[in-house]
């Protein structure tokens, strides 16, 4: 998300999508970046795989056993310290950067690791060359996964432009849950996949309302708690709600109550 917020502050950009983690990274390290809206809801696109012939059912099965993941900081670190965390595991399970997925997908090839994420359509796609452990939002069900952003200075000079897209985001959304399979036939042409896995694929992440200019309270304080755990974040308390979110484009009920995500 790093390079899309700098291109949304100097102005090659007037939107950006970004985690939420990044878009408050941003904020703290002082550059005045402002939340219109939210993005994706769930982790849901999420799967963690393992090989075909390993023992492995669940996470508990992970203790002393390696689990792969991108980067440092990042969303699929975060997700991986709050399931562990929330069953009691912490510091029990070996957490490997593995640099992406792809290099990740081959150390799980090469057992170098034992678990493994991919994210839907590819997971779709490949699902049969691995065992399915298990989709992160079953562990995980609540979380602010992307944001969109933008620029206070795109927000006072073109109000209507911000209002414009936020209102075609939402309808595109609300089209999308109404219209999965042909949603999902426009994706696999433009995606340039196969039809049939992006139906499967947005058949799943639709089921689970993944998409919506929604920001939750309970959503945005599982970012907070992962953002601590992977040391991104020492005090939420230092968050200015009011300077960093700008809701005003957002219809009421779709607005974040900032006073929920008090301890």
């Amino acid at each position: 998300g790093g390079t899309t917020v700098r291109n949304v502050l100097s102005g090659k950009l007037p939107f950006g999508e970004v985690s939420t983690a990044a878009a408050i990274q941003a904020y703290l390290s002082g550059a005045p970046i402002k939340i219109i809206a939210g993005g994706v809801q769930s982790l849901g696109d999420v799967v963690y795989l393992t090989r075909k012939d390993a023992p492995f059912e669940k996470p508990e099965d992970f203790v002393g056993h390696k689990w792969g993941y991108t980067t440092p900081g990042s969303v699929t670190e975060t997700a991986s310290r709050l399931i562990f965390s929330s069953l009691g595991l912490n510091d029990q399970v070996e957490m490997v950067a593995t640099g992406g997925i792809n290099e990740g997908m081959t150390l799980l090839e090469q057992g170098e690791v034992d678990a493994m994420l991919m994210l839907d359509p590819a997971y779709s796609m490949e699902r049969d060359k691995w065992k399915t452990l298990f989709r992160v939002s079953q562990y995980v069900p609540h979380f602010q996964q992307s944001v969109i952003v933008s620029s206070p200075q795109l927000i006072e000079s073109n109000p209507g432009l911000v209002e414009r897209f936020i209102r075609a985001y939402r309808k595109s959304v609300e089209w999308l849950y109404a219209n999965p399979e042909e949603a999902a036939k426009y994706f696999a042409k433009t995606a340039e996949i196969d039809e049939n896995v992006s139906i499967a694929s947005i058949a799943e992440l639709s089921a689970i309302d993944h998409w919506s200019p929604v920001i939750q309270a309970e959503s945005m304080k599982q970012v907070l708690k992962g953002m601590q755990a992977v040391g991104t974040l020492k005090n939420p308390d230092d968050i200015d709600w009011n300077e960093l979110l700008d809701q005003q484009f957002l219809a009421e009920d779709e607005r974040l109550d900032t006073g929920a995500l008090k301890p």
